[in-house]
């Protein structure tokens, strides 16, 4: 982050609850994907890491381009 920070201009949106600390992910779905949807993505890429289970719903969820990072890599 740092580093693309000392490129271009680079903002960070947590989605999954209110504890920046929690290294638990969130396990409401819904909640989640509710929440992904209000993210504001025209200015600018977006890189969403997510558990494998999410990525279908993930793509289906929004028309702007955006890359999935998973457990496994990027997903393809």
């Amino acid at each position: 982050m740092v580093e693309w920070q000392s490129q271009l201009e680079v903002r960070m949106n947590l989605i999954g609850g209110d504890s920046f600390l929690s290294i638990e992910p969130g396990q409401d779905k819904a909640a989640l994907l509710a929440e992904w949807k209000q993210v504001d993505l025209k200015y600018g890429k977006a890189i969403v890491f997510a558990p494998e289970d999410l990525v279908e719903e993930l793509r289906m969820s929004r028309q702007e381009p955006f890359l999935i990072v998973t457990e496994a890599g990027e997903a393809q």
